[in-house]
């Protein structure tokens, strides 16, 4: 007699097949026998039912909201590419306009897990074909689409909140800190840029040390205060005002603070802004973290409240040609328009502060008044380590009792194109400064006001 199992282990796939054909056809006739209603309403159940039991939600981080590209797919794209994605297969490398590194990021299908507060955050980049070309707001054909796809345990749900926040933050200091760096110059109603690649720092410039720690305290500050800001009401800018003789380093100054902020600067020549309207148009197309620069501001022409020019001598009343009024230089740094915007320093130079009216000088359009002199001995040592690496010597001394002591006047400048000409020379050129200031020839008659 042959085993008992020996008829089920024959017809066990015959069986399982014959079981799930009688299912299907159960299905078959209950569609034409259950009303479509309760079908839809059973199969809302089944889905509830497996997505309660799911412990994963997912969010998509789209490349375009409609036409207009989303900033979010961008800031996690920059994100990921900082963190150690190598253990992809397949990683997308590109070079992005003013940047100065390349830009890895996951390819179609490829994961990145992340972490943040103790909670596990997974990252799947997605690409498919679009059924129709966009075109984009900036004009591209866009014929894929393209998405970041985060999936989360239901416990981590509150933070995703956060963990974007977290990741916005992130991407934009490293895009900040890898971009190469712009100087704007203003033709017309638009700007014309350049690359920016002044090498002046706050550790070469020939300043005083104590204002020099002011200033970067005050700018460390700017940086880190945008709740601040926010929280107040008020937009996220500052104006320094930087007077001074010429060859005091204004703008070594100007180039020192955009390499330290790392930010574009904006170089506005008041003399080829034909009115308030243009001036307006150039401040719409001012971007954030920047930094605005209007040098020589005594020398524009902006009338006073009174309707007098000042030292040059311009139109008053704005008309169409003769140049910007007070008024509209008065909105461009501190009005609506102005706040617009978030991170921008308002840098105007003068060599005559007497000269510029109260209203632009006051604090919340100039909010620090930075002096910037002939040497003392403090600038002159550091002009010394600079220039010739010296740091202590007693060659040095004559010159410092010059300068501190009968108060002999000589500019940074000055000084640097005296060791310039004794390149090499250490000896020389402090002999050159020394007789150069005894002699009497480069003192100025100027008297700075501090």
């Amino acid at each position: 007699m042959p085993p008992l199992d020996w008829t089920s282990e024959k017809e066990g796939p015959l069986a399982y097949w014959t079981y799930v054909t009688s299912a299907l056809a159960v299905l078959a006739l209950a569609r034409t026998i259950v009303p479509q209603e309760w079908l839809d309403r059973a199969q809302e159940w089944f889905s509830g039912l497996l997505a309660s039991l799911d412990p994963f939600c997912f969010f998509t981080f789209p490349e375009y909201s409609g036409a207009s590209p989303d900033q979010h797919y961008e800031l996690v794209k920059l994100y990921l590419g900082s963190k150690d994605i190598f253990g992809a297969k397949r990683v997308l490398v590109n070079l992005p306009r003013n940047a100065k590194q390349p830009l890895f990021s996951l390819a179609d299908g490829e994961s990145f897990r992340d972490e943040f507060k103790g909670f596990d955050f997974e990252w799947v980049h997605r690409v498919k074909e679009r059924t129709g070309n966009l075109v984009a707001t900036d004009g591209e054909v866009q014929q894929e689409v393209r998405s970041f796809r985060l999936r989360v345990h239901r416990k981590a749900v509150p933070t995703v909140v956060q963990y974007v926040e977290h990741i916005a933050s992130a991407a934009r200091k490293l895009e900040q800190l890898d971009k190469e760096l712009l100087i704007h110059s203003n033709i017309d109603t638009y700007w014309d840029e350049q690359p920016f690649s002044h090498p002046s720092t706050f550790e070469t410039l020939a300043l005083d040390p104590d204002l020099k720690r002011l200033v970067k305290d005050r700018l460390t500050e700017f940086k880190a205060d945008r709740e601040y800001f926010a929280r107040t009401g008020r937009a996220q800018k500052v104006g320094f005002l930087l007077h001074g003789p010429p060859g005091t380093g204004k703008s070594s100054f100007i180039a020192a603070v955009a390499n330290f902020m790392h930010y574009d600067v904006y170089d506005l020549n008041l003399s080829a802004v034909n009115n308030d309207h243009t001036l307006r148009s150039l401040l719409a197309c001012l971007s954030n973290n920047c930094c605005v620069v209007v040098e020589d501001i005594d020398t524009a022409g902006l009338p006073d409240r009174r309707g007098t020019g000042n030292h040059a001598g311009k139109g008053t009343k704005g008309k169409k040609d003769e140049g910007p009024t007070l008024g509209g230089m008065l909105n461009f740094t501190d009005g609506l328009l102005s706040s617009s915007g978030s991170e921008r320093i308002f840098i105007f130079t003068t060599n005559h502060p007497e000269h510029l009216d109260a209203a632009l000088t006051r604090p919340g359009r100039c909010d620090l008044h930075i002096p910037l002199s002939f040497c003392n001995a403090r600038v002159f040592k550091h002009l010394c380590s600079t220039y010739l690496g010296l740091q202590d010597d007693k060659l040095m001394l004559p010159v410092c009792a010059l300068l501190e002591y009968q108060k002999a006047q000589i500019t940074p400048a000055q000084v640097a194109g005296l060791f310039d000409a004794h390149k090499g020379d250490p000896a020389g050129a402090l002999k050159a400064v020394h007789g150069q200031l005894e002699s009497g020839e480069l003192k100025f008659k100027a008297d700075i006001k501090k």
